[in-house]
């Protein structure tokens, strides 16, 4: 089944997908993106311009401390001693926020890099990203 047909929205701005739910990161941000689901791989793709941003297979370049295989025990609830933020039990996955440089081409994450190159290489196809909203038409356009 494709995230877009199991993805509900509930009472509190937040996206149920399976046995996870994607939450905006800032929900009264008067900054508030769009919600867009987006192909993993179109993304990566376009993220891989950026090479002092763009978070390599496995983690293996550009990421921040231990981030990227903290997030998978954050996921997974196997909090270790020296993690940051421990999960609570249906805690959601805060979505990547994004801006889509439509004339370079390329993505610039403001927050998530780490937790969209975890899910990317675990698998994941597609995802819930909050997109800023002068890029919002152009991401749906371009990532859909």
């Amino acid at each position: 089944m494709r995230f877009k047909e199991w993805l509900l929205l509930t009472h509190n701005d937040s996206f149920l997908s399976g046995d996870h739910t994607f939450a905006y990161e800032y929900p009264r941000s008067p900054h508030h993106g769009v919600m867009v689901i987006a192909n993993i791989d179109k993304v990566d793709a376009a993220w891989a311009k950026d090479s002092e941003m763009h978070i390599g297979a496995g983690g293996s370049t550009n990421t921040i401390g231990n981030r990227y295989d903290q997030f998978g025990r954050w996921l997974n609830y196997k909090n270790e001693p020296n993690d940051r933020v421990p999960r609570e039990s249906g805690e959601p996955i805060k979505m990547p926020f994004v801006h889509y440089d439509e004339k370079n081409g390329k993505i610039i994450f403001i927050n998530g890099r780490h937790r969209m190159a975890w899910l990317r290489d675990h698998g994941a196809k597609e995802m819930a990203f909050e997109v800023s909203p002068e890029s919002a038409k152009a991401f749906k356009r371009d990532f859909e």
